[in-house]
């Protein structure tokens, strides 16, 4: 590329002090918007009964119950 073009490109990058927690944030306000929705949650006898199989089935849209 044009090197005197590339000298005049400014880069901003914000680092909150929170950023650490963005994750787990987000997490919680997912689990909150989705724990009235049984769809979403599979039981420990389930999980326990039919494994990593259910979970991948569920997550394609498809319930193997």
């Amino acid at each position: 590329g044009d090197k005197a073009r590339l000298k005049k490109f400014k880069i901003k990058v914000e680092d909150p002090p929170r950023r650490k927690h963005m994750v787990f944030l987000g997490g919680s306000v997912l689990a909150d918007i989705m724990k009235d929705r049984p769809e979403f949650w599979m039981s420990k006898a389930d999980y326990h009964e039919l494994g990593i199989k259910r979970l991948i089935a569920r997550s394609r849209g498809g319930d193997s119950s």
